[in-house]
């Protein structure tokens, strides 16, 4: 990822494998710049499976998961199911 700052980042790290390998995922220095190039908002989309496999992506998942908001793909599919229904992916503001 090149550039400046952007109000949203979408960030696709889709890498999903039977061996869990990251691959160019665990160059730190090309996730660092992507992750601090959002000015208000990051989306990141990944095989949580995977690459928490490697110990710098598992540390940068875990901290998205306790600081932001962690959205699985079941959610995800059942909110759009739904209809779409309710705030937040249908979460309130206590969840």
């Amino acid at each position: 990822f090149q550039g400046g700052e952007k109000e949203c980042i979408l960030l696709s790290l889709v890498r999903s494998n039977p061996a869990h390998t990251v691959g160019f995922l665990g160059e730190k220095r090309r996730i660092n710049v992507a992750v601090t190039r959002a000015k208000r908002h990051l989306a990141v989309f990944c095989d949580t499976e995977t690459c928490s496999v490697d110990r710098f992506m598992r540390t940068l998942l875990d901290h998205m998961s306790q600081y932001g908001d962690h959205i699985s793909a079941e959610e995800y599919g059942d909110y759009f199911a739904s209809g779409g229904a309710g705030g937040a992916l249908g979460r309130s503001e206590e969840s």
